[in-house]
């Protein structure tokens, strides 16, 4: 179904960001601690994104796609910098974030929206994942 390869890619490039650490400033007895965006924070602002830019997705769909997003930041160690870009990331800049993430990271969020979407019913992922931004051979 295009509505599920159109979820799966803008979740691909949305989601894509989690992971990374507080860092201190580690200078004798100064206690200062750095912190960014967290992992859930991806998840809600893709959620906010979705809501925004596909409001006709069911809301159930939005929170697994947060899910999905906050759990392979978590699981799979995002960096920081990849989080801050997704937990910041506006309309169509999503796109640029998906840089910040490793062949793996962008491996395991495509494995993880797949099985969400094969559960919900819907078309399996094809072999080739949104790579390149073409599903399904440009089924958009």
């Amino acid at each position: 179904m295009k509505h599920f390869y159109t979820l799966a890619f803008a979740l691909s490039l949305g989601l894509a960001a989690c992971g990374g650490k507080s860092s201190s400033s580690g200078g004798g007895g100064d206690t200062t601690v750095a912190t960014g965006p967290t992992c859930a924070d991806v998840g809600a602002n893709m959620a906010a994104q979705m809501k925004a830019e596909m409001p006709d997705v069911p809301p159930e769909v939005v929170d697994q796609a947060a899910d999905v997003a906050s759990t392979s930041c978590t699981e799979d160690g995002w960096s920081a910098e990849a989080m801050k870009c997704f937990a910041e990331m506006q309309g169509d800049s999503a796109a640029s974030c998906e840089s910040t993430l490793t062949a793996e990271q962008q491996d395991g969020l495509g494995r993880r929206l797949g099985e969400m979407l094969n559960a919900g019913g819907g078309e399996p992922m094809p072999e080739e994942g949104v790579e390149g931004g073409e599903a399904g051979g440009g089924d958009w």
